[in-house]
């Protein structure tokens, strides 16, 4: 009996001394202080679990000394509790959460719900302190938001009035996390968050915010920032502008438009950044400087937004080394305010682009300043969606940049580029000021094909040079006449435009690059040819360096002996041209016809026509297909120096459908092939082998092969299966090529479906 009775006074002690679960049930205001205001009636003590799920203003008047304990606090159930301390004289009073416990976190504020820490003090200085940091890893969720807040007396910006710790030491510190759509939210006079620059005392995970929305203050370090955790500055004016105590943060927001400039003095990183108001309208700005020879480095490792009402300055006027600041971004660059350069004279700044996916830059704000240093360092390349002008030079150390006629790159008067080679140049046009001589670093695809201007006449500083390679064949768009300039060919597959601006009167040399793939075999009979209108003029020319690249073919540069100056055309044509045949130099083979025409019920010839001889060290494999997939060889022929028409009788030819195609090995060992043809070996029916081009713009060419002259009706179809296009033809026996005109389609994906009395087909294209 005895035994029992101390059994059961043993448990009623146990049960006396373990942590309670008490709740709020004081109504909308309340003093905490006041037992009748929880349930069960008592005051939360050092050992209790507290519970808010009604929304209240509580009075704090329960601080008798600096630092009251619980051992948690949750706030749940979409309401909003406001713990309000009024202070006077100042001082320091703490509410101190203890619970290491994962399930009973120290603090827990749940999605929907708001606990405000609001500080009141009528003299003085007051810190109101929700405190993390008395035990070894105190927990805490943040699912809702945490906000601080102060009025008083002492309104300056280092009078702190609430505010949160998480770290104390090394033995005491907080392990608190804000969960997605959790905010941490500073306003009015309130403090700062008080951690340690190293640990994860204070994590903010992907979609979580902390707001700055006052003057001063500072961004915690020691913890985790998330790439895409938020971090907001708002309204801080003057030179109140928050310090950042970590190095590395997820997305940024800055929206300050009273404040002064604001400099970052360290190597800084965030994710995004978002720029929405810098006080632009009073010249203040957001910037990256050095000190002495110290770079600092600001790194934005997603985009960078900068509104109209906001600066961003790499290295303010008068500071730093020849050094300069340093910007890094690694995804999009969107500019409608400014980006501008500063610094004594000799600095150099540097923005360098510098991600793994192409970047895109649009600038409709404005891009200026001095000694900015512009790197291209993105293997993926850029691309630019306005136009561009750079403020001083350019370094092209990996990736492309594309440009377009209406989003062209420009450089200015006196600037200048490092680089270029077949991983870094400019795909597409790009403009040149000034009257120095210049080499645009352009190319196209894989292919890196400057072209020069230098030594000309009356050249000006606001001279304007526009320069473009493309890999096409320049005798589509404009012939093959050469008059009496005894050139035997120009180039199938490559030319150059330049354009001067129409005030110029600057004569120049031309220098065009000769590549490995321009297929140069014979070097001193190669030269620089212009397209005047009608004829391809010869221009004599020097070559310079050439070497063999990739045998038989020579690379090096040619040089015109005499400046240009017939600019008549806008823009100029230029491209390569030789007076030796096609077989010698040959500016490389092109195939012209490839068709099939069905003799007997046993016998088909295949024919193919060249545009120009070619070298005998050419290979022509014609393969054959019963379905359009799996292709065999049928014959291995070599090219001719002295003929460009070739045929194959095969004598093999099967019942049904049998398809061919072509493959040509150059003399550099690269593969082409021809599209597919097909023939019908029966009495009817017919098959769509091709659709080319596709994408398709305009206009797109279907091949048809034939067993018997047929009506056929041509219907286009989307693909939700409405009819957009309809029309009749008739095709004969054999190959037939039938145009489609698509350019009054929308964008998007069709099929087409043929039909006669006999047969049907379908074939998908894409309409750009």
């Amino acid at each position: 009996m005895k035994r029992f009775v101390l059994v059961f006074l043993v448990s009623l002690s146990s049960l006396f001394t373990s942590a309670a679960v008490i709740t709020w049930n004081g109504g909308v205001t309340g003093n905490w202080n006041n037992a009748t205001n929880w349930l069960p009636a008592t005051i939360p003590t050092s050992t209790d679990d507290v519970i808010f799920n009604t929304s209240a203003l509580v009075d704090m008047d329960v601080f008798s000394s600096t630092t009251y304990a619980i051992n948690s606090l949750r706030i749940t159930g979409n309401v909003t509790v406001e713990l309000n301390v009024t202070q006077s004289g100042g001082g320091t009073r703490r509410l101190q959460l203890m619970s290491t416990s994962t399930s009973t976190k120290g603090l827990q504020i749940d999605s929907g719900s708001t606990l405000l820490m609001h500080g009141v003090h009528t003299t003085g200085t007051l810190n109101y302190i929700l405190d993390l940091a008395s035990a070894t890893g105190v927990t805490g969720e943040i699912s809702g938001e945490l906000q601080f807040s102060g009025i008083g007396s002492g309104g300056a910006a280092g009078n702190n009035h609430a505010e949160l710790n998480v770290y104390t030491d090394g033995s005491n510190y907080a392990n608190l996390i804000v969960k997605t759509g959790g905010i941490v939210k500073y306003i009015d006079l309130s403090g700062n968050t008080n951690s340690n620059n190293s640990g994860t005392y204070f994590t903010m995970e992907s979609g979580s915010q902390y707001i700055i929305e006052k003057n001063g203050g500072s961004v915690p370090a020691g913890g985790a920032w998330d790439a895409n955790s938020l971090l907001k500055v708002y309204n801080a004016s003057g030179a109140n502008v928050p310090t950042f105590n970590g190095d590395a943060y997820g997305n940024l927001e800055w929206n300050c438009p009273n404040q002064n400039s604001f400099s970052f003095t360290k190597n800084i990183s965030f994710n995004n950044v978002n720029l929405v108001n810098t006080n632009a309208g009073s010249s203040r700005v957001f910037r990256i400087v050095n000190s002495g020879s110290i770079i600092y480095t600001l790194t934005i490792n997603g985009n960078l937004d900068i509104s109209s009402n906001s600066i961003l300055e790499i290295t303010g006027s008068g500071t730093g080394s020849p050094g300069g600041g340093y910007l890094i971004v690694k995804g999009n660059i969107n500019n409608q305010g400014s980006i501008t350069t500063n610094g004594i004279p000799g600095t150099v700044n540097q923005l360098e682009l510098n991600g793994t996916t192409n970047q895109s830059l649009s600038n409709t704000g404005t891009f200026s300043g001095t000694r900015l240093l512009f790197i291209m360092n993105n293997a993926a390349g850029a691309t630019l969606n306005t136009p561009l002008t750079l403020p001083y030079n350019l370094a092209l150390t990996s990736g492309k940049i594309t440009t377009t006629t209406s989003n062209l790159l420009t450089m200015i008067d006196g600037s200048a580029y490092t680089g270029g080679s077949v991983t870094s140049f400019i795909d597409g046009p790009m403009k040149k000021i000034g009257n120095t001589d210049f080499t645009f670093p352009v190319g196209t695809g894989g292919i890196y094909a400057p072209i020069g201007i230098a030594n000309g006449t009356s050249e000006m500083a606001t001279d304007q040079f526009t320069a473009q390679y493309l890999r096409t064949n320049p005798q589509t768009p404009f012939g093959n006449q050469y008059g009496a300039s005894g050139i035997n060919h120009v180039s199938y597959v490559e030319y150059w435009t330049l354009e001067r601006n129409i005030l110029s009167t600057a004569t120049k040399l031309i220098t065009l690059d000769v590549h490995p793939t321009s297929f140069c075999i014979v070097e001193g009979s190669t030269f620089v040819s212009q397209f005047d209108g009608t004829f391809w003029t010869n221009e004599p020319s020097t070559g310079s360096v050439f070497t063999t690249c990739n045998a038989p073919y020579r690379c090096g540069t040619l040089t015109t002996n005499d400046p240009i100056s017939n600019f008549t055309l806008s823009p100029s044509i230029f491209t390569l041209a030789t007076t030796d045949p096609f077989a010698t130099n040959p500016l490389p083979i092109k195939l012209i016809n490839f068709s099939a025409t069905k003799i007997s019920s046993g016998l088909a010839v295949i024919n193919w026509d060249l545009a120009e001889c070619c070298s005998k060290f050419v290979i022509f494999e014609l393969e054959k297909s019963s379905d359009s997939r799996n292709f065999v060889l049928l014959s291995s022929i070599s090219g001719s120096e002295t003929n460009k028409f070739y045929f194959y009788n095969d004598s093999r030819l099967g019942k049904g459908i049998t398809y061919y195609r072509l493959k040509m090995t150059d003399t550099d060992g690269s593969v082409k092939y021809s599209k597919v043809i097909a023939i019908i070996n029966e009495e009817k029916g017919f098959v769509i082998t091709s659709i080319a081009p596709n994408p398709v713009q305009h206009t797109a060419s279907l091949t048809i092969s034939a067993a018997k002259q047929s009506n056929v009706d041509f219907k286009v179809y989307d693909m939700t299966g409405n009819l957009v296009k309809q029309w009749q033809s008739t095709v004969a026996s054999g190959i037939n090529v039938v145009n489609m005109d698509v350019s009054a389609l929308a964008n998007g994906t069709y099929h087409v479906l043929a039909s006669s009395a006999d047969d049907k087909a379908v074939i998908r294209f894409i309409k750009q």
